[in-house]
């Protein structure tokens, strides 16, 4: 999915300042740990990026989609399987259908 086109026709239908201080918060967040990931991936430094030591630091001390985390950590997952018959095969087996949620 396009995540812009997405974001574009939720603008168009009307955001309240909530939604888009969230969206900005977001991309925010991608960009920090996305560049905190690459720079350890590929063994980037300060220099790499054009910054000082300090600067480089403070960004890999941001911490990001602290929301989202406090959410997942105290979110109540409901995980069974749910097996139904749905009826005999040609040879008259028993299908089965299983499908975990």
């Amino acid at each position: 999915a396009d995540v812009l086109k997405i974001i574009e026709a939720a603008k168009a239908e009307g955001m309240t300042s909530e939604q888009e201080e969230g969206i900005r918060q977001i991309a925010a967040d991608a960009q920090v740990r996305l560049v905190v990931e690459l720079s350890n991936l590929l063994k980037l430094s300060a220099t790499d990026f054009d910054i000082t030591e300090d600067q480089f630091n403070d960004l890999k001390a941001i911490q990001t989609f602290q929301d989202t985390e406090a959410y997942i950590s105290t979110a109540v997952y409901d995980f069974s399987t749910v097996t139904e018959v749905t009826g005999t095969g040609v040879t008259g087996e028993v299908e089965e259908t299983t499908a975990s949620i």
